[in-house]
Formats: structure tokens, C-alpha cells, sequence
């Protein structure tokens, strides 16, 4: 406004050409829009200002205004700035060309005038760094209080948490008081200065809100409680910690769009590289506290708050696979209620063979074509016999309509590798005739290679193995678990890669398994390419135990056109040492059944370099390829070829790749190319899923 005014008056001494070009300056690049009609008034009133000799003077004044405010709104033009610079150097020439109009007194008074306003800039801005300085270090302060406030909630250590939110709230309002004293106040009048203040400013009282919000919460909520103990936890707490992490949720996304939206263009590098920075700690700070608010939601009912929950535990072995990663060899029956996990049964799948033979599959036709081959009611230990864990929980539920006493209220499945990270929460685990007590690796030891050693039975085998459900269902159910932090790191690569799974009966509970990763689900993307490669094991041996896959790739993509080869090398490599029992009733051959899941069609397929029959089936979204009985002789190499074509996906080309669980992971190699980009290849062992994205490829991220 006073820039504005300064402008109105200078215009009526200014020369008129300096004037003009200011006016055909806010025409000019005004843009499409109404600046520009502001811009065509003022050219239009100056133009009448030169003809009429009456009036002139005030038809100039407004001209002069209307160009003024044009100037104000110029658009960019080329690069950030350029209106700025356009706009000051337009009001600068008319400024210099009303100086020069006026009379050595004046000029001398201007002198004494702007260097009154420069020195008071300075002083203004010197208060400003000062106060900035003192600021910045109670903000630096603060920022590490949070940080460490977070790292002590991921670690479950409530103690630290709290007082480290403290710190961070006291820091943060001495910060503000900084940021916001009157001294700081004449800074809003300079430009560039008053966007780094206002930014700053935002941010910092933003924080200081959600701090006020978290500690709240964590001392209202008394957290230190809120843990699993003993096998109990306390859902009335969580439930009255709930609004709580909602508020605190909400304050985060609060906080999130307010410094997002003073975020200021003008800010210099370092600074808006500051900000970047926390506004990516607070997006991922709020991820955790949204899924901590859904927690709170619906943790309680998975519980048993509003009556007992139970859910079946199926205990897999890959060794011998099935579709979903392992046959089932043993099982567990838990109970929640009110918060407390109580063992209801566990055994070996034998016990549970004459129950699901009462049992049957509602509607047969609504399941996929194999799974009803694999008659999962004749054959319990078949219900993995599917990639979809919502699949095998409607399969259970119709074959176990009542289990035990009780209808089931969810299903959780288990591999040796997820046991062996739940025996380092729960503690070690003893099995009859086993000497030594088992804990992480040696749980995989013995289900993989010791019980085919120790026990020459096959009931005794799944007796051992109805034993190690048993003891660990029951250490698990008697735990004391730590923070989230380390929950992730000791089940959250099981989770991940698909060896430990849960999946109930709700919607809104299985939206939080989820996104704590603790479900994945079996569906075709519908903007990616993907595919999966699942084989099942067709002679009743465990040696799935030596077979390695390699698998290769290969993608074509030219315009809405694409076409990709397959190439999966499997290898059979039995050590010397094998226990006999795993072999089976076999000569040491295992008869893979593979199939191929893709979106695309299947123009030829290859073992071996011959041409092989196929069945083509519709599951999940794919086109699921099905072999059936690939010899795979000890110790030898079988090569297989996909052929497919079908249609590229948008771009970037992205590629999703589907992992089955079992025992030796796979090695996966992605080869890209297209008609409009350097092809690329990629590879990695395949410890979880894999999305292949040719753009972050391309650009080396």
C-alpha cells in the first residue's frame, strides 16, 4: 500500500514515457485474466490523460493506480522472479524520473528521507537476526526433542517418551514467543523477509500444537501401560487413549496443510530445504499416527472387547509347498477375550482331519478350480493351496463352521521363518524327545532338516510338530512384547514376505493388517504389468527343501503394444547328507507343479526346449497358466519359457512381481524395453514383493 501511494504521487511528476512504460508493462504480461483488464484500463485513461489538456492530471492518477496494481499481479514469465524484477524496474523508472523532476531541495529532502528508511531497515533487521538466532536454536532444540520423543515411542519406552514431548513442548513455546514478540513485527513490512518470517513462524507454532496434542495424550492416556504383558492387555486403556491419537492424527494433517501453505517461493535454499525436510518428518510422523488411530479403532474388537475372539493358527511348511508358501502341518486354536490370550487346542493337522471331514466348502463354484481340487475338506493340510489369504480364511470358516466350542473369528498363518522370529519375543520352546530347547534358527533347523532326523514315524513327526505349535502358541500367548520398533524389526520381514499373515472377518480390521503389512493381498494391479510364479509340491516329499528358481523377465514395450518372455530356471540341488525321509516315496525326482499368473495372453510355452501342455484358468484378475507335473530329477536343471503379449501399461512402465514364501528365495532379473527409452535391466534376490518402476530406474533412484 505505501509502495502503491509512493507510485500514485511520483507518476504525476514522473516523465510521461516513464510512466507509459510502467502501464504497457502491467498490460503487457499481465496474462489472460483480469489483470490484464486492469492493465488495457490503464493504458486506455493514461492514453485520454495525454490527449485532454483538462483533466489530465487526475486521468494520469488513476492510470497510474490501475497500472500499479497490474504491476502487483504480473505473471512469471521464463523463470521465478521475473515479474518482480519487471514490476520493480518499471516502479523504479518512474521513481528516478519524478526524482529528476524535482528541485535540489526536495532532492536533498528524499536523500534524508530514504536514508531515515534505510537505516531504520537495518536496525529492524539486525533486531530480526538477533531474535532469529535465538529462535533458531530453541526450534533446533525442539525439533531434536521430538525426534527423540518419536524414536522413544517406536522403542516402547514410554518414560523417555514423555519426558522427551516435554522437552519439546517447552523449547517449541520459547521458540514461539521468539518468533512472535513484537520486535519481530516491523520484519512483516520487507519483502522476502516477511515470507522467511511467516514460514518460520508457521512452522513453529504448528509444532508447538502438536506437541501440546501429544503430550496430552501420552499423559493423559497413562501409556506406559499399554503394552501386551503376560498375555493380557488392558483394552480400556487403549480405548480411552483412542480420541486422543485421533486428535493428535488430526493435528499432525492440520499442521501439514497450514506449512505446506505458507511455504513461500521467496524462501532462500537452505531455508526451504529446512522445511522440506520437516514437512517430510511430519508426513511420516502422521502415517504412524493415523495407523495408530486406527489401531486404537479396531484393535479392541480383534481383542475380544465386545465378546471372545478366536482364531486358528495354521503352522505351514514350504518344505512341501502349496500355493500360499507351505502345506499345513500343525495348527493352534487361540482365544481373546477382554484382552487376555488363552490356548484353546493346538496339534498336529492329523487332529484335524476328522473334524474337517464333517465339514464342506459352502459353494464350491466360487472357489478358484484347483483349490477345490486340492479338496482342502478331505485334506486340511491342503488350505493353503491358494495365493489369496482371504480365500483361506472363507475356506476355513465354512469347513470349521464351529471349532472347538466355538465359531473361528480369524485366521493366522505361519512359517518356520516367522516362528523362528516369534521365539526371540516369546522366549525358546521344548519339544518332546528333542534335548535341547529351540529359539529363531533352530526352530527352522529342526522343522526343515532335524525332525526328518530324529523322528523316523510319520505320526511322531507330526506329533513333534503338533508339540512345537502347542509350546509356541502358548509362549506367544504368556509374552511380554516390546514397542512397535521392535516388534517391526523381529516380525516385520516375516509379515512382509508373506510368512506370517492374519486376516479376520471385518473389513475395517483387515484394512489394519493391511497397512501394518501383516496381510498382503493376491489381486492383478490394474495400471501395472505383474506376474507370479507359484508351484506346489505333486509327490508328498519335502523336496521343496533344494529347489532354487531362477527367473528372467524379458519386456517389450512399443506404443499400446507389449510383449514379455518368461524364462524360470529350476534347479534341484539335494546335499549329500539329506535325511532319506525327506525324499518321500520318490527316487530323489519331485514333481513341480508350476503355474504363471499374468494379465497377459500365453502365445507358447517351452520346457525344456519342447513344446508343453497348459490349462489356462481365471483367478484373482490373472490368466493363471497351469502345469502339471514338471520332472525335476535330483540334482538337475529344468528350463522353462513363458511366451506372452498383451497390452503396455500407462507410463512410466512399472512392473509388479508377486513372492511365494518358500524355502530358498528367488533370483529375479527384470530386462525393460521400449521404443521411447534406453533399455534397462535390473535384478535382486526376491525377499518380499518387488514393483519395478522404469522411471526411478531410468533416473538411477
Amino acid at each position: 500500500a505505501i509502495v502503491a501511494a509512493v507510485f500514485v504521487v511520483a507518476a504525476t511528476r514522473a516523465d510521461r514515457r516513464a510512466v507509459f512504460a510502467a502501464v504497457a508493462v502491467a498490460t503487457l504480461f499481465a496474462g489472460f485474466g483480469p489483470w490484464l483488464i486492469v492493465g488495457v484500463a490503464g493504458c486506455g485513461l493514461f492514453a485520454a490523460s495525454v490527449r485532454l489538456r483538462t483533466r489530465s492530471t487526475q486521468l494520469r492518477v488513476i492510470a497510474a493506480a490501475l497500472a500499479v496494481l497490474g504491476l502487483f499481479h504480473l505473471s512469471d514469465i521464463g523463470f521465478f522472479g521475473s515479474s518482480a524484477l519487471l514490476a520493480g524496474a518499471s516502479i523504479a523508472v518512474v521513481f528516478a524520473s519524478a526524482y529528476r523532476s524535482c528541485g535540489s531541495r526536495s532532492r536533498k529532502q528524499l536523500r534524508r528521507t530514504l536514508g531515515g528508511a534505510l537505516g531504520l531497515v537495518i536496525v529492524v533487521l539486525g533486531v530480526g537476526a538477533v531474535q532469529a538466532l535465538l529462535a533458531r536454536s530453541a526450534v533446533n532444540a525442539g525439533v531434536d526433542a521430538a525426534r527423540a520423543a518419536i524414536d522413544a515411542a517406536h522403542i516402547g519406552d514410554t518414560d523417555a517418551l514423555s519426558r522427551e514431548l516435554a522437552q519439546a513442548q517447552m523449547t517449541l513455546e520459547q521458540a514461539n514467543a521468539r518468533v512472535s514478540s513484537f520486535t519481530l513485527k516491523p520484519l512483516q513490512l520487507l519483502p522476502v523477509a516477511a515470507q522467511h518470517l511467516r514460514s518460520v513462524a508457521t512452522a513453529t507454532e504448528q509444532g508447538l500444537l502438536v506437541a501440546d496434542e501429544a503430550l496430552r495424550t501420552a499423559e493423559d492416556g497413562n501409556i506406559e501401560q499399554l503394552t501386551l504383558r503376560q498375555g493380557q492387555f488392558d483394552l480400556a486403556l487403549l480405548a480411552e487413549i483412542a480420541p486422543g491419537l485421533e486428535r493428535a492424527a488430526a493435528r499432525l494433517g492440520t499442521a501439514v496443510a497450514k506449512i505446506e501453505h505458507d511455504r513461500s517461493p521467496w524462501l532462500l535454499p537452505p531455508v526451504d530445504r529446512r522445511l522440506h525436510s520437516l514437512l517430510d518428518e511430519v508426513a511420516d510422523v502422521r502415517a504412524e499416527a493415523d495407523l495408530a488411530a486406527k489401531a486404537a479403532r479396531v484393535m479392541p474388537r480383534m481383542l475380544g472387547s465386545e465378546s471372545e475372539r478366536r482364531y486358528l493358527m495354521l503352522f505351514g511348511s514350504p518344505g512341501e509347498a502349496r500355493e500360499f508358501g507351505g502345506f499345513v502341518g500343525g495348527y493352534a486354536v487361540l482365544a481373546v477375550d477382554d484382552g487376555r490370550l488363552d490356548l484353546i487346542q493346538a496339534g498336529g493337522i492329523n487332529d484335524l482331519v476328522p473334524i474337517a471331514n464333517l465339514g464342506k466348502l459352502d459353494d464350491p463354484t466360487s472357489y478358484p478350480v484347483e483349490y477345490v481340487a486340492a479338496d482342502p475338506v478331505m485334506f486340511p493340510q491342503n488350505l493353503t493351496s491358494t495365493p489369496s489369504i482371504s480365500t483361506i480364511a472363507r475356506a476355513a470358516r465354512d469347513i470349521f463352521p464351529e471349532l472347538y466350542g466355538a465359531p473361528i473369528d480369524g485366521v493366522i498363518y505361519v512359517d518356520p521363518y516367522a516362528l523362528a522370529a516369534m521365539t526371540e519375543l516369546s522366549g525358546p520352546v521344548t519339544v518332546e524327545g528333542i534335548g535341547d530347547q529351540l529359539i529363531g534358527d533352530a526352530i527352522a533347523d529342526f522343522i526343515f532338516d532335524g525332525q526328518y532326523r530324529l523322528f523316523d514315524d510319520r505320526d511322531e513327526r507330526f506329533e513333534a510338530i503338533g508339540e512345537l505349535a502347542e509350546a509356541t502358541a502358548a509362549a506367544f500367548a504368556t509374552a511380554d512384547l516390546p514397542g512397535p520398533e521392535e516388534l517391526g524389526r523381529l516380525l516385520g520381514p516375516a509379515a512382509r514376505s508373506g510368512r506370517l499373515q492374519v486376516v479376520t472377518y471385518d473389513d475395517a480390521e483387515n484394512d489394519f493388517l493391511t497397512a501394518v503389512k501383516l496381510q498382503r493381498h493376491f489381486i492383478a494391479p490394474p495400471t501395472i504389468d505383474s506376474f507370479a510364479l507359484i508351484q506346489t509340491n505333486a509327490t508328498a516329499s519335502k523336496l521343496d527343501l533344494f529347489v532354487r528358481r531362477e527367473v528372467r523377465y524379458t519386456v517389450d514395450v512399443e506404443g499400446d503394444d507389449l510383449s514379455a518372455v518368461v524364462d524360470v530356471e529350476l534347479s534341484s540341488e539335494i546335499p549329500a547328507d539329506a535325511p532319506p525321509l525327506t525324499y518321500g516315496l520318490t527316487d530323489g525326482t519331485n514333481q513341480v507343479l508350476l503355474s504363471l499368473y499374468s494379465p497377459h495372453e500365453l502365445i507358447g510355452l517351452e520346457v525344456d526346449g519342447r513344446a508343453h501342455d497348459y490349462v489356462t484358468q481365471e483367478e484373482f484378475g490373472f490368466f493363471r497358466y497351469a502345469l502339471f507335473e514338471v520332472p525335476l530329477p535330483a540334482n538337475s536343471t529344468v528350463t522353462l519359457r513363458f511366451e506372452l503379449a498383451g497390452t503396455a501399461p500407462p507410463e512410466p512402465y512399472r512392473l509388479g512381481v508377486w513372492q511365494q514364501p518358500l524355502v530358498n528365495d528367488d533370483d529375479v532379473t527384470i530386462a525393460f524395453s521400449s521404443d521411447e527409452a534406453a533399455p534397462l535391466v535390473a535384478e535382486q534376490t526376491l525377499v518380499e514383493g518387488w514393483l519395478f518402476d522404469s522411471a526411478l530406474e531410468q533416473s538411477g533412484s
